[in-house]
Order: C-alpha cells, then sequence, then structure tokens
C-alpha cells in the first residue's frame, strides 16, 4: 500500500526561493506561522486541504511537494496458537 509524505525541506526551500516569508506563506494557508515551521522541518504532516493551499502559495504542482512510499501490508494474526504448549 502506497502512504504520501509531505517533503517539508523542499517546501521550505521553495519558499526561500521565491523570496517568501514563513509569516507570509501562514497567512496565505490559513496557518500559524509555527505550523508551517513544523511541516517544512518534518514534525507534522499537513491535512489534505492544508497540503492543497500550501501548494497554492508556493505555486508548484502537488506531485512535487509529496513522496510516495511503500508499507507493508498488515500481518495477519495466526490462529490456533493461543499461547499454551501441547504436552
Amino acid at each position: 500500500m502506497k502512504t504520501y509524505r509531505f517533503r517539508g525541506p523542499t517546501a521550505r526551500r521553495l519558499r526561500e526561493e521565491r523570496g517568501l516569508t514563513v509569516r507570509e506563506v501562514a497567512a496565505a494557508v490559513g496557518i500559524a506561522d509555527g505550523t508551517l515551521t513544523n511541516l517544512e522541518r518534518g514534525h507534522q504532516e499537513p491535512s489534505a486541504p492544508v497540503y492543497i493551499r500550501i501548494c497554492q502559495a508556493l505555486d508548484v504542482d502537488p506531485a512535487l511537494l509529496r513522496e510516495a512510499r511503500e508499507e507493508a501490508p498488515p500481518r495477519k494474526k495466526r490462529r490456533g496458537s493461543g499461547g499454551a504448549e501441547a504436552a
């Protein structure tokens, strides 16, 4: 199963290249400055609406700010191994 992670350091680089401050982008997105900082540092993941607004504020294709990751499927529990050993 694929999951996606926000590429915070890439967002920060793009923001800086565009000469935008944390305050400007956070205001455009509608989040606190500290939240944007945490997103850029990878300490938080944005909700889908916030992710889209960040992409719009930076004028980038949303695919540029996400990283696909493969996750192993959940392991199934074995039945019948109730922990007791047969004598």
